[in-house]
């Protein structure tokens, strides 16, 4: 039952809305009168508002944008004995002042005031809160602001308050174009991008209070919702990462199904014919095919009191009036399908069903441009153009790789190019043929290679020209978030394709945990990644795809007393020397000493021999040549003696450990020490230890010598407990078997151990060329028992299906590395049940790298920068720790 006070209110007012009306009275504490008065004096202020606006809207023709109009508090500076409301407010800024030493100018204060006449004295100014946003946008030229009074006293007097409404004009230099890179905006607005970045973050509080009719916008459904809660909950590790980003598609957005033309000659499974859809329908879009246009997924559309529709960033605090064109600002996308679920295929379907236009002269048709020029590893040209000969017909397709006295006219009249990272590297150093050509299509295969936004190979693959441009990766994030950066680069996604706005949204947030980066991300890769894996399932509930089961087992293997003894004692000695480096405080600039102990560590629990090996070995010949150049320009004894040493093979002692000289490296004086110690030298005292003559890192020169070891393998042959738990494995079953490790060094070592047991073989690594690696894989499917390979080399790309059985003998940092190695034979086309075995020595290092992998933290191989160190440290001391669980 209604008060009386209550139905009085409303009686008086005609207010027939109950809620409001309680507002009211509360807000006078029930006092009738004062309730009134309260209600009639914000109708008022509503009602000014509205033709104020209205104002606005008349002068539409103003080459002025009006942004809007924003209420604010004021404050009263002097006394003012009367007001009117609507009155125009002329506002007063300070002026800046120079700077005592010559240099730019500065404006500590900044305070707005306000008068009621342009000439008059100020009597009030903005709460500094507003001021402060405001007046960077003020002083950098990019808004303009007008105010009136809409409620106040008749008289006020001192640190009075009264509200104000604040129109806000946007000038030139606050539109940006959404085609144009951010740092080329800074660079024409002539400031620094500090400065840039605070006016953006000033643009998206106005925006906020200025309330405009949004027109259009992308929307993040009900699921995504959950993901990024689900996001705050499991924090930054990798697989998290992974699951709150790469939604599986066919669980969110329709994919129709489509067929390639009849010269594409392989049947393709249902979800292949999806992305075969998914892939044409972006490339129609960039291509023009389509007639309407799509507002860019990143990007709000808003209506202004004027008419006039703006283009808001939310993320950048970006504004254009120009339409952001979804299509205009991204070509192709991220095909990033789990490993062995055939994006090769998917790729080869594409090429067949969208081909490029040919331009018709009088004889012959010919082109302008290139057709698909497709980037790989060296170990995977053999397997693409097998591929592209298998699944179809009439494509020409050409090698561009030892043979590259190609003209760019040949290379143009190839429907598709295929070439390496390698040879795109070596090509832009040189200005090469494939970068005088645009291209119809550029594929990065394994695309993950480019992560590391830093490298040449890198900055040269972002120069390619084309007109559509695909990363195909099973494993899009391999080590941090930054990873996705290049790929989002390459794409030419504007404005993530300019590290300022990528570190600044993405990367620092990120680190410190905020989950409102996932909600971005997601935004940003929902359009232009395709991501299933083998646990998709279709909508009738079973699955995308069906494979043989696969089981994956750990082996914990016990050192022999020998192998234990000098485990310990290495470990013992690394580990103080990691506390000792910690405790100077000196541990960022030992940091990669201490990652080579740890190496070492981790080497032993394969093999004892491995911490006396080398990558690198000299031919006799190329050691005749390190002498002459070492003795030619010294008549020096020592050098002549010190030459002939080296060429009879001698061990040598280091002058810093005493012990025998591992891996040696000769300074310029012509002193030999081992390699880690003389790193080690260079790094504190940067001279030698014996002359002290000033050293660098250059002027370290390998010792050449023949074999990557210290002994002579065939008189000193020792096995180890993992390559006797492999060789009892191979014989009791002879399945095909793949055994992978990451030291080429252990390679050496398991061949020795096959020769032995009598057990067929073949090798694949990184020293191999395109034809000894196709050689190998032909080996090992016609028969060979066991297939060794570098992780590096190996894992990625390589069809293993052959194989029913994987072996990895040494445990990675990434267990995505290991994952890609094991699905080299779990993947489409394999037709057995698979197995899989990781070797871990038990009590050791390798046992404290599977609870890592187990607990997701994010380290890795070569992570161990500057920049991260706090977190290195961390996941060392844990690595050192004397108890293993």
């Amino acid at each position: 039952m209604e008060t009386e006070k209550l139905r009085l209110f409303k009686e008086i007012t005609g207010e027939q809305d109950q809620d409001k009306a309680l507002h009211y009275l509360s807000k006078s504490s029930s006092n009738l009168d004062h309730a009134i008065d309260l209600y009639f004096q914000d109708i008022h202020t509503q009602n000014l508002t509205r033709e104020l606006l209205l104002k606005r809207k008349i002068q539409a023709s103003n080459p002025i944008i009006t942004l809007g109009m924003f209420e604010s508090d004021a404050y009263a500076i002097s006394t003012v004995s009367h007001i009117e409301i609507g009155h125009p407010l002329t506002f007063k800024f300070p002026k800046p002042r120079p700077h005592p030493k010559g240099k730019r100018k500065e404006t500590p204060d900044r305070t707005i005031r306000f008068a009621m006449e342009p000439n008059g004295f100020s009597f009030g100014k903005l709460p500094q809160n507003t001021a402060d946003f405001l007046f960077p946008l003020i002083s950098g030229n990019l808004i303009t602001i007008e105010a009136n009074i809409i409620d106040a006293p008749t008289s006020i007097t001192l640190l009075d308050t009264f509200k104000i409404a604040i129109t806000v004009n946007l000038l030139p230099d606050a539109l940006s174009d959404p085609s144009v890179q951010t740092s080329e905006e800074i660079n024409n607005h002539n400031i620094s991008p500090e400065e840039y970045f605070n006016q953006r973050e000033a643009l998206q509080k106005l925006f906020e209070l200025v309330r405009l009719e949004k027109t259009q916008s992308a929307i993040i459904d009900d699921q995504e919702q959950t993901n990024e809660k689900q996001s705050q909950e499991e924090g930054k590790s990798l697989a998290s990462i992974e699951k709150n980003l790469f939604l599986e598609n066919l669980g969110e957005i329709e994919l129709r199904e489509m067929s390639p033309p009849f010269t594409f000659r392989t049947p393709l499974y249902p979800y292949q014919k999806q992305a075969l859809s998914w892939m044409y329908e972006r490339e129609s879009i960039r291509g023009g095919n389509r007639n309407s246009r799509e507002l860019h997924h990143l990007w709000e559309e808003y209506k202004t009191a004027q008419g006039r529709f703006l283009y808001f960033n939310p993320y950048t605090g970006q504004i254009s009036i120009k339409f952001p064109e979804s299509a205009a600002l991204c070509k192709g996308g991220i095909l990033a399908d789990e490993m062995g679920l055939g994006k090769t295929v998917m790729i080869i379907a594409l090429i067949h069903t969208h081909r490029r236009a040919f331009e018709h002269a009088p004889k012959k048709p010919k082109t302008l441009e290139g057709g698909t020029l497709i980037v790989l590893p060296l170990s995977l040209i053999t397997q693409w153009h097998q591929e592209i000969n298998s699944h179809g017909v009439d494509l020409k397709v050409l090698e561009y790789y030892s043979d590259k006295n190609k003209s760019v006219q040949e290379l143009k009249n190839a429907e598709i190019v295929l070439t390496t990272y390698g040879i795109i590297n070596s090509e832009y150093a040189n200005q090469g043929s494939l970068f005088k050509i645009p291209w119809f299509r550029v594929i990065l295969d394994e695309a993950h290679i480019i992560r590391n936004k830093d490298t040449s190979t890198t900055k040269a693959v972002m120069k390619l020209q084309a007109k559509f441009k695909w990363a195909l990766t099973g494993t899009p994030i391999q080590n941090k978030l930054d990873d996705l950066y290049s790929l989002v680069r390459f794409l030419e996604v504007e404005p993530w394709s300019d590290y300022l706005w990528w570190n600044r949204i993405i990367t620092k947030p990120f680190n410190k945990q905020d989950p409102n980066v996932y909600a971005i991300l997601r935004r940003l890769l929902k359009p232009i990644m395709l991501r299933r894996t083998k646990e998709t399932k279709l909508a009738d509930g079973s699955l995308m795809v069906s494979l043989p089961p696969i089981s994956i087992e750990t082996i914990h293997i016990e050192m022999n007393s020998e192998e234990r003894s000098l485990y310990n004692r290495l470990f013992e000695h690394s580990k103080a020397r990691l506390h000792s480096l910690i405790s100077t405080g000196k541990f960022k600039a030992y940091i990669a000493s201490i990652f080579d102990l740890l190496l070492r560590l981790r080497q032993l629990c394969d093999h004892p021999y491995l911490i006396m090996s080398r990558g690198d070995t000299t031919p006799l010949e190329k050691i005749d040549q390190f002498i002459t150049k070492l003795t030619e320009n010294s008549s020096d004894q020592y050098a002549q003696d010190l030459a002939g040493k080296i060429k009879q093979g001698e061990i040598f002692i280091c002058p810093i450990c005493l012990d025998v000289a591992d891996d040696p490296v000769m300074t310029k004086c012509i002193h030999i020490m081992c390699r880690m110690c003389a790193s080690q030298q260079v790094e504190r005292n940067k001279n030698c230890p014996l002359c002290k003559t000033p050293l660098t890192m250059h002027d370290l020169t390998t010792v050449p010598r023949e074999s990557k070891f210290s002994l002579n393998l065939d008189n000193e042959w020792c096995s180890s407990s993992k390559i006797d738990m492999l060789i009892r494995m191979l014989m009791i079953s002879s399945e095909p078997t793949v055994v992978f490790t990451q030291w080429t060094s252990m390679l050496d070592l398991l061949e020795i151990a096959l020769q032995k047991a009598r057990i067929s073989y073949s090798r694949l690594d990184g020293s191999m060329n395109k034809n000894q690696r196709e050689n190998a894989l032909q080996e090992f499917k016609a028969g060979r028992q066991v297939m060794l390979i570098s992780l590096k080399a190996g894992g990625v790309g390589i069809n293993l299906t052959y194989a029913s059985r994987v072996v990895l003998m040494d445990p990675w940092w990434n267990p995505a590395v290991e994952n890609q190695a094991i699905e080299r034979v779990h993947r489409i086309g394999q037709e057995k049940q698979v197995k899989a075995y990781k070797f871990v020595c038990r009590d050791t290092v390798e046992e404290k790298m599977l609870a890592l992998q187990e607990r997701k933290n994010v380290i890795m191989e070569g992570a161990y920068t500057e920049q991260n160190a706090s977190m290195s440290m961390e996941n060392l001391m844990y690595v050192f720790q004397d108890n293993i669980m």
